[in-house]
């Protein structure tokens, strides 16, 4: 969340889209963890959670700036489909893909 935090407080410089990046090593989970996370290696967690809190904070700021920031986040791995159900139940507005099938061909 401190990631999160850093580029709210560009908000005010101009960005229209604040994307936040998972953490290492969740697309190899074959589930999405459950609640609001706080520790993440390179990121955060994507949990709904996570996601919820994300959305309030830019819609906070967004109303003190008088305009809308999109939100962008990372689907990807075992649990793709699951994250980007979660993305829309949360309001996320972009939710990049990135399929793994030449790394784990070799697997």
């Amino acid at each position: 969340m401190k990631m999160l935090l850093k580029q709210l407080q560009q908000q005010d410089k101009g960005a229209d889209v604040v994307a936040v990046i998972r953490t290492t090593g969740q697309s190899l989970l074959d589930f999405v963890p459950y609640g609001a996370t706080t520790e993440g290696f390179g990121g955060t967690m994507a949990t709904q959670e996570n996601f919820r809190i994300m959305r309030k904070a830019l819609d906070d700021v967004g109303v003190e700036l008088g305009r809308y920031i999109r939100l962008c986040n990372y689907c990807s791995g075992l649990c793709m489909p699951e994250i980007a159900a979660m993305g829309a139940l949360e309001r996320l507005d972009m939710m990049l893909m990135t399929l793994y099938t030449e790394y784990y061909s070799e697997i």
